[in-house]
Parts: C-alpha cells; structure tokens; sequence
C-alpha cells in the first residue's frame, strides 16, 4: 500500500524502477553525423527546453476559456507565459504530427501520414530538433511518448534514455476492463478509491521520472532538452476517483454539451463523410464499442459520460505537468529555463456528430500551445493570448531560437516560422510583431478514407487565417488502406505529382469556406466549422487557394483555380 505516505511512495518508486538511483549511463553516440555539426556551447549562453507533449489534448483548459476545466496548473503556466489560442496540428493523427513537430516539416515532405512510417523511412538524414541540439551541445532526454509509440529514434536524437517503454493496457486500472491485444471493452472507468493520487498511473510514473531525469541534468555543466509526453487523455479515459468524480456524478456530466453535433451546413461531401465517417473509427475499430453515442439534455448519455470521462483524464494530467513543472521551478532552474506544452491534435467529443480525431476539422487540428521563457512573468510580460493562427511546426525554430542554440544546417529545410515575435508585450516588438501577425495562417491535412480501400484519392487541406478557414481536396497519388498510406513526396518525386495532373480530377469540387470569429480558440461556445459559405465569397476562396496552392507546392487548377 505504497500510496499511504510519500516516503513509502519514494521507496516503492525507486525500488520499482532503478533509473532513480544515481547510474545515470549515456547511450552510444550515433555513427552518423549531420552535416555542418556545430560547436558546443556553454550553459551560460544557453537556455534548457522542456517540452510537455500530451496525447489527444484538446484546448480543453481553463486558460482557453474553458469553464468547466479544471486544470490550475496549466492555467498558471499560461497566466506566466503566452497562449496562442488558435494553434493547429499538421495533421490529426499522433504519428505524423509528431513527426512533423520534431522534423519542422510536413507530412507532404517527411512522407509520413500514418501510424507505422518512421521519421526517417523517407528522409533518413533528417535532423529532429532533440538531434540539432544534441549536436550543438545539449543534453537530451525523454520519458513517455514523444515520437509515436515505438519510433524514439534512438541515440541520432537521444543523449539519454530511462525507463522501461509503456504499452497502452498499462494505463487501465484493475477492474471491469480486460484488455485484448490492442482492444479494450471499455472506454472510461474510475480509478479505485484506494489509490486517489494515482500512485503507478503511468501519467504518474512519467512524471516522477522526469522530475528525477532533472534533477541529474540541472547537475550536468551542459543545458539540456528534456521531452516529456504523458499519455492521458488518449482511450481508454481512466482517471484516479477524485478527478474522475469531479466530471461524474451519478452519471451525469458537467460537461457542457457541444455547439454543433451534425456536419457542418452545407459542407461539401467528402468533408461530411470525413467528419461522419471517420469520425467514428477509433472508437469503434480500435476499441471495438457498438453502443450509441449521442448526447441528451440530461447529461446522462454515454455520449455525455465519455465526454466528462475526456476532461477528468484532462485534470488528471494537468495535475502531473504540474508537478514537473513545479520542481523545474524550485531547483532554480526557472530563470535558465524555456517551458512549451502542446496537444499533439485535437479530438471531437460529439462535435459536427463524430468522436476521434482524423479529419481537417478544426474540432481534431486545434491544440493548446503555451510558452514560458524566462523573460515571461518577472519583467510582468505574462499572460499575453496571441489569436492569429499559427502551426505545431513553427515550435521547431522557436524553441532552437529561444533556447540560443545554432542555427539548423541549410540542407535540413524548416517549414515554420519563429513564434518569438509574438511572444512578449514589449513595445520594442510592435512593429515586428504586427508583421509576423499579417501574414499568421495554418495549414493541416488529411487523407480522405485513410483505412477505406475503396475511397478516391484525395488529400484533404485546411486553411487558416485570421476570420476565415478553407478545406480543399486535391487529388493525390498517395494511396492508403487500414491506417498505412504510400506515395511520392512532394520536395523529392516532382515527375508523379506532374502526372497526377493529367487525369481526371474527383476531388477539387470538393470546397468549403467556413467564416470563424478570430477568438473562437478561447470561446466554445462557438463552432467554427458551422457553415460552408464558399459560393457567397469566392473572392476569399480564391485568396485562400492561391495560399495553399503557394505553399504546399500545388498547380492552381488542382486547388480550383484557373
């Protein structure tokens, strides 16, 4: 009964797992370099970087204007550093977008789009941002799930590695569940009474890890990296009884119900059944559930449960950032010390009628994302909430900027943007500042039908700037069938992206043009995605498809131009 006193928890912790004790052994370093390695840099003209990663986050935050939300220590990070509240993942699946957030680049380019391709299967000199500060001098470390599950990249990108890996069925606490190779016949359950901390929840454990993990770098001459990706709320939703109380009373929710749960008006067909289809391929196909999921006024549909289930997982894990962050701040290493916590992608809770992610709704691309450098919260600059859109990618060349590190070799081409210009009040940067935010959008993507072997051969992409959000469909040659996609890349195999262009064309009648309040990140009340308006303001259309066409490297008439 470890959970009874905090020296019994210790014991237990380190008796469990060894990493704690003071062996502290570095991996074998990688045979192959990049090219134009840098010279190490000292810790004094150097900043550490802690980047929290949480699985299947949703802006669900009190900071992001979520009343319901209970999560104190986020909403403090928050309140210290800068919210961007309309940030959007590369793509709504865990793989790719990590993917895409440690390469700075997209799935286009780096090929991967589904759940089993590795960051280096198609580009294997990539240089992942843990790697680029590796070789410029930094300590790199990780705990939990950070690229997808398996796909760690070993010492090309790690000085460091603790820990035994995880598996999803050890995040299920003992009692009704029963777990069947990847499946599960549960999706929520409570956590037992007898162990209201959470005590050996993995969310738990990674936690105490990285806190032991710091510990040892903050004693280390080198700044460090240390990566972090605590797994909750991923399925099955299972939080500790005082969490999973707080949302769940006598089955019924407190969470407040979703501002639109059918597709969007009018939108075009291969967004509705992406959104309708799709949207349900988790909960069913990974976790095999059959029942209705639907929500009613009462709050007492499994539909309502399974989204209080969704923000009791949310406070759960608030609640271990929060002691990682805690003990950041008082070892003294805050003043030394850039903190960023992202969601890999969202997840619709019954919003536009589906439950998962996988779609270009903003319900599935939108995540949190909150910065704090040291320059936040003592020279009063915290707080500040940025609207404009801005991509997961950008957060490669910030944290390498923030944290003083070398600039990233040429060949390895980042695909975002610095964040630091909207990062402070100052008003040193209001002229650069008002720059950045003129030309401020986000692009995401997906694969129409990605486990369909039937479906046609569209990609799918959405379009962000301030007001307004575009989703096109181009026709591709990328081919996917039960979660694993294949084709060309776009920086690489130009010669079968030309030819596509020569055969007829089934995806570019498929637009839609949603008009959306600049601040709809902190107000959820609103659905942004509610109605397609594409034929009222083809003008805008037109402008939004020169942008995408732009930048993904696209011939205007796949995106509907002429």
């Amino acid at each position: 009964m470890c959970w009874r006193r905090e020296q019994q928890v210790r014991r237990c912790f380190d008796r469990a797992h060894p990493l704690s004790q003071p062996s502290y052994q570095p991996l074998p370093q990688p045979q192959v370099k990049h090219v134009g390695e840098h010279k190490k840099v000292a810790r004094g003209s150097a900043r550490n970087v802690l980047l929290v990663i949480v699985d299947d986050l949703r802006p669900d935050l009190g900071v992001y204007g979520r009343s319901w939300a209970h999560t104190p220590h986020l909403d403090k990070l928050g309140a210290q550093g800068t919210v961007f509240s309309s940030a959007h993942a590369a793509i709504a699946n865990c793989c790719p977008s990590r993917a895409a957030v440690l390469t700075g680049r997209r799935p286009d380019w780096n090929g991967v789009v589904d759940l089993y391709t590795h960051v280096r299967q198609h580009e294997p000199n990539t240089i992942t941002l843990p790697q680029h500060l590796k070789d410029s001098g930094w300590n790199t470390a990780f705990h939990g799930k950070v690229f997808h599950h398996g796909q760690n990249d070993g010492s090309r990108s790690w000085s460091r590695q603790h820990g035994p890996d995880w598996a999803y069925g050890q995040y299920m606490t003992s009692g009704r569940g029963v777990p069947v190779g990847n499946h599960f016949n549960l999706l929520h359950e409570r956590g037992h009474d007898v162990n209201p901390r959470g005590f050996n929840y993995t969310d738990h454990a990674l936690a105490s890890l990285a806190i032991h993990t710091m510990r040892r770098l903050n004693a280390a001459p080198e700044p460090w990296f240390l990566a972090v990706g605590f797994i909750r709320p991923h399925l099955p939703f299972i939080a500790p009884a005082p969490f999973y109380d707080r949302f769940l009373q006598n089955r019924t929710a407190t969470v407040p119900a979703p501002p639109r749960v059918t597709a969007p008006r009018g939108a075009s067909d291969l967004t509705a059944k992406s959104v309708e289809g799709e949207g349900l391929t988790e909960i069913q196909g990974n976790y095999g559930y059959r029942g209705s999921l639907h929500w009613n006024p009462t709050r007492s549909s499994e539909g309502s449960i399974l989204a209080g289930a969704y923000a009791a997982c949310v406070s759960w894990v608030d609640s271990q950032v929060g002691r990682v962050v805690r003990f950041l701040d008082g070892s003294g290493a805050r003043s030394q010390t850039v903190v960023a916590v992202i969601g890999d992608h969202g997840w619709k809770l019954g919003h536009l009628g589906g439950w998962g992610k996988h779609s270009l709704m903003t319900q599935d691309t939108h995540v949190p994302l909150i910065i704090r450098t040291p320059q936040h919260g003592p020279s009063g600059s915290g707080g500040r909430v940025v609207h404009e859109p801005v991509e997961l990618i950008d957060l490669y060349p910030t944290l390498v900027e923030l944290a003083g590190a070398p600039a990233v070799p040429p060949l390895h081409k980042l695909m975002g943007r610095s964040l630091k210009p909207a990062l402070f009040n100052t008003t040193s940067k209001t002229k650069l500042s008002s720059a950045w935010a003129a030309n401020a959008f986000a692009i995401s993507q997906w694969p129409y039908g990605h486990d369909w072997s039937n479906a046609p051969p569209c990609m799918g992409y959405s379009v962000r700037v301030p007001g307004w959000t575009l989703v096109q469909w181009v026709h591709s040659p990328m081919r996917c069938t039960n979660h694993r996609c294949n084709g060309p890349l776009r920086g690489r195999d130009h010669a079968e992206w030309a030819s596509i262009a020569e055969l007829r064309d089934p995806c570019v009648h498929n637009a839609d043009l949603f008009k959306t309040p600049p601040t709809y990140g902190v107000h959820p009340e609103v659905e942004p995605d509610r109605d397609n308006v594409i034929s009222k303001h083809p003008g805008q259309a037109a402008r939004m498809r020169q942008l995408l066409a732009d930048t993904m490297k696209i011939p205007r008439r796949a995106v509907g131009l002429t």
